[in-house]
């Protein structure tokens, strides 16, 4: 089973638009994203995390050439193991900052069971929501006198810490 993050886009009014453009993020580890990860980006148009992630690889091989360790390699594939289990959650920052909102978590075994999941609820919200009649007004709330905040002289104060006695 897979779950996906349902990422809808801001409203622009044409909801087979909208509905088109609903994007699934799917939860784990990407394996594009560990053997071909710049490509990877620049499918999804992720273009801050790509400069973010040109800038760390760059910064990382200049550090392990610098060390003269003979570490290159792993240090390269450890990052790419690294980027790999957090490109998704990337991927919905990125949407998130286009405006995108999260609508939804959908498990199924495949990305196609799990549109098909997502958009059977959404009509069958959607035509609830026309079934029903409009809500009723909200019922009045009771009206209560507000408790004093200050005790009067002589009145006993409850707390975990006792008065001192003032001097009459």
């Amino acid at each position: 089973m897979s779950l996906y993050i349902v990422m809808e886009p801001p409203r622009s009014g044409d909801a087979r638009r909208d509905a088109e453009r609903v994007a699934f993020v799917r939860e784990g580890f990407s394996w594009l994203a560990l053997f071909v990860p710049a490509l990877w980006l620049l499918c999804h148009r992720m273009w801050l995390v790509l400069i973010g992630w040109i800038v760390v690889a760059v910064a990382l091989h200049l550090a392990v050439e610098r060390l003269g360790t003979g570490a290159d390699l792993i240090a390269g594939l450890a990052f790419n193991v690294a980027f790999a289990f957090e490109a998704n959650g990337l991927r919905r920052w990125t949407l998130a900052r286009r405006g995108y909102r999260e609508a939804a978590v959908v498990a199924g075994h495949s990305r196609e069971d799990c549109e098909r999941r997502y958009f059977a609820e959404r009509q069958a919200r959607a035509a609830a929501q026309e079934d029903d009649a409009p809500a009723p007004p909200p019922a009045s709330v009771p009206s209560f006198p507000a408790a004093r905040a200050v005790p009067s002289e002589g009145e006993p104060v409850l707390g975990l810490f006792p008065q001192p006695e003032r001097p009459s």
